[in-house]
């Protein structure tokens, strides 16, 4: 099965993700990860995410493209399922995605969207750390690390650090983009006729795993 997770920044991507990840043993492919492995590479791509990020950027559909390429790839070809999480983000990123499936035989089985209200986010996201070593999200608020200064991902201690743009001001202006880019997405998906469920990701993380696991069941 392979699975593509939507949702705004905040929403708990990457905990669901980590959650169908460990129930499901369905390969998690953050596109967040991704980009800081390819800058940790020093490749050639690498040297030219790093630049984009230093200027504060997004990162372009093309580059974006060529980065999941690869991975997917070795995937389909040990015939591994994956979620998708940050990717695509545009429609031409869509588009470029099921052209790439089609040619590997496979496409998108299940599209889950996480809802969440703009101003809640701004709540949870300023609340949020993350390891600078490995990526791992926490939310001091709905999802602390189990060990104070710990990462529970990778067990580095004080690497978990908050983000400059968690302000508010800098939320309610990627949660603005969100929706520019998002709305067209699930537009061109529903033409596709692709099977999309929403999901109240309001609720607490069992009610919404729980929503998941009947999702995925069905």
């Amino acid at each position: 099965m392979n699975l593509l997770l939507i949702g705004p920044p905040g929403a708990g991507k990457g905990t669901n993700a980590q959650y169908i990840n460990q129930h499901y043993h369905l390969h998690w492919l953050a596109s967040g990860d991704l980009l800081r492995e390819e800058v940790a590479k020093a490749s050639v791509l690498g040297k030219k995410v790093k630049e984009i990020l230093e200027q504060g950027k997004l990162v372009d559909d093309e580059t974006m493209i060529q980065l999941i390429r690869h991975p997917i790839h070795g995937l389909v070809r040990e015939q591994r399922g994956f979620i998708l999480d940050g990717f695509p983000r545009t429609t031409q990123q869509a588009q470029a995605l099921q052209t790439m499936l089609r040619e590997e035989g496979t496409s998108i089985d299940k599209i889950i969207v996480l809802d969440v209200d703009d101003d809640v986010l701004v709540k949870r996201i300023s609340h949020r750390f993350s390891c600078t070593h490995c990526g791992a999200v926490y939310n001091m608020l709905y999802h602390p690390p189990k060990h104070a200064d710990t990462c529970d991902r990778c067990g580095r201690k004080n690497t978990l650090k908050q983000r400059s743009d968690d302000k508010e001001e800098v939320v309610r202006e990627r949660l603005h983009l969100y929706h520019q880019q998002a709305d067209p997405l699930l537009v061109y998906y529903q033409e596709q006729a692709c099977s999309i469920s929403h999901i109240d990701a309001m609720a607490d993380i069992a009610a919404v795993q729980k929503r998941i696991d009947s999702v995925l069941a069905s």
